[in-house]
């Protein structure tokens, strides 16, 4: 059997950013929706709660976009 050619290197190449995107994005937004879900319900506001919840916003931001680039470095160690 020979190798892919270069349409499905290229196919396989796009599904995985768009898993890894995929992925990054869902790391974003679980948390924070689930934050101001918990804050909304208990009726919590202040500016404390507000910092802590651009905190909770910047953290998972920074963590999906980890989870992307980390995603997409573990593609082209596979030769994608």
């Amino acid at each position: 059997m020979e190798p892919p050619g270069g349409e499905t290197r290229r196919q396989a190449r796009t599904v995985e950013i768009m898993l890894a995107v995929a992925l990054g994005t869902a790391v974003f937004v679980a948390p924070a929706a689930g934050f101001w879900r918990v804050r909304w319900a208990l009726g919590l506001t202040g500016p404390g709660w507000d910092v802590a919840a651009s905190a909770v916003v910047r953290g998972a931001a920074a963590l999906g976009l980890l989870m992307t680039v980390w995603w997409l470095v573990r593609a082209r160690d596979r030769g994608l």
